[in-house]
């Protein structure tokens, strides 16, 4: 067996047995005969440019410590500069907390990224040895190992409301997922086209209609949505269509969709529900 095959046997040995308990993380990663080869520290995170969930590797690995208000402003001024800088080098033993952060590249869209975690000392020490020479094996990080407290860029919120129903908030989520990954324009448009007449058959359900222009009509016509809405109806419902039929679109209009659909679920299904709430609020207390 060759030398590449008995460092890369060694590796899945040495996860099979941390997975099954046998070794502990401080095992394996002390321990370099275990795991010989595995020089390349992956964390799964969504990654804040392309919202894709994908495997960050930490390139460079650095100590942290944060710094208070005063420290900071004792460091502006020049004064009591050499105390501050003492505080910084904590000796504790292995199992206390640390602060570190790693310079990463997202794998699918390539945007650099910063990523702040919290670890015991003993593992940021062997994380950050890993990262020191590349060779051919991966560990992949588990939240046992460390907790990552902060991504830069700060991975996108997914925006929903408890008062919108079940299917459009689900389908809502996919089309901010589409518009942060920069999946097709005509692809969210088509999906916001979708949104849009989930939304009036949840507003009439008892309209047998199969035209999305007469549904807007008869909505605004019973003063149920208004004519700014109604407008911007039928714009996403020609789009839509031209999307579904001629393939275009473009990510501008998309994302402009996307945030009407937003404003409208808000105004049309949140709003009415909120005052409700607040209404019986107040006669409850007389």
């Amino acid at each position: 067996m060759s030398c590449a095959q008995n460092t890369v046997r060694g590796a899945f040995l040495s996860l099979w047995c941390l997975a099954w308990g046998s070794l502990t993380f401080e095992d394996v990663l002390w321990d370099q005969s275990k795991i010989e080869g595995i020089e390349m520290f992956t964390y799964p995170l969504n990654c804040g440019h392309c919202g894709n969930l994908v495997d960050f590797e930490f390139k460079r690995v650095q100590d942290f410590t944060e710094r208070s208000a005063e420290e900071i402003s004792a460091i502006g001024t020049g004064t009591d500069r050499v105390s501050v800088a003492r505080r910084q080098i904590v000796t504790n033993d292995g199992n206390e907390e640390t602060q570190g952060f790693a310079y990463s590249q997202c794998p699918r869209c390539k945007y650099p990224a910063l990523i702040v975690y919290k670890s015991t000392r003993k593992d940021h020490l062997a994380i950050k040895s890993m990262t020191l020479d590349e060779d051919v094996g991966i560990l992949h990080g588990r939240t046992s190992q460390l907790t990552v407290s902060a991504l830069y860029p700060a991975s996108k919120t997914i925006e929903q409301d408890p008062f919108w129903p079940d299917g459009i908030r689900r389908k809502f989520a996919d089309a901010q997922k589409m518009l942060a990954q920069d999946i097709s324009p005509s692809i969210i448009l088509t999906t916001c086209g979708t949104l849009l007449e989930l939304a009036l058959k949840e507003l009439d359900p008892n309209d047998s209609s199969s035209s999305l222009y007469k549904r807007i009509e008869k909505l605004h016509g019973a003063g149920v949505i208004t004519s700014p809405i109604k407008d911007w109806a039928h714009d996403l419902r020609v789009d839509r269509n031209d999307a579904v039929h001629n393939g275009e679109g473009d990510k501008d209009s998309a994302a402009e969709y996307v945030e009407f659909l937003k404003m409208f679920f808000s105004m049309v299904f949140s709003l009415p529900k909120r005052i409700d709430e607040k209404r019986s609020a107040a006669n409850a207390t007389f």
